[in-house]
């Protein structure tokens, strides 16, 4: 966590950040601008995250974001051997530091539960939410539901 200020309402956008560059490769593009953005980074290293965010960072201007959130950084536990050191807190001190120079913003966080493993929430794309960066929360401000007709 880098500052003591609550993002807006903004529209979430989840994603992997693999996907997000795979997405940048067929030339499909998001209107980011406004967005809060959900980063699962899972299996990338701090470089990795690094080198990817700055392609990113070329084609949507990653300053215009609402935040950035990264989930966990950690591996697939279904490896034989743990390869990325990923826990340090000073190397997550150190890489959310850079990363806030790429990017040109310091509402960057990291650790939040999102993914489709267990202990992990699905976060419905789209949705217009708020982010409480002192409790954690994702706090929904529309139903994440369809209205029954």
């Amino acid at each position: 966590l880098l500052n003591n200020i609550s993002t807006n309402e903004s529209v979430v956008y989840a994603q992997s950040l693999d996907s997000l560059i795979l997405m940048n490769n067929y030339n499909i593009t998001l209107n980011m601008k406004g967005k809060l953005l959900l980063l699962d980074t899972l299996d990338n290293s701090f470089d990795s995250i690094i080198q990817k965010l700055n392609i990113l960072d070329a084609t949507y201007s990653l300053h215009d974001v609402e935040g950035i959130i990264f989930t966990s950084f950690n591996e697939r536990t279904d490896k034989k051997t743990i390869t990325l050191d990923l826990q340090n807190k000073d190397k997550i001190s150190k890489f959310l530091e850079n990363t806030s120079k790429i990017v040109h913003m310091d509402k960057l966080y990291y650790g939040f539960p999102m993914g489709h493993c267990k202990y992990k929430l699905t976060i419905p794309l789209g949705i217009k939410a708020k982010f409480d960066h002192m409790s954690g929360n994702l706090l929904y401000t529309e139903s994440p539901f369809e209205k029954q007709r």
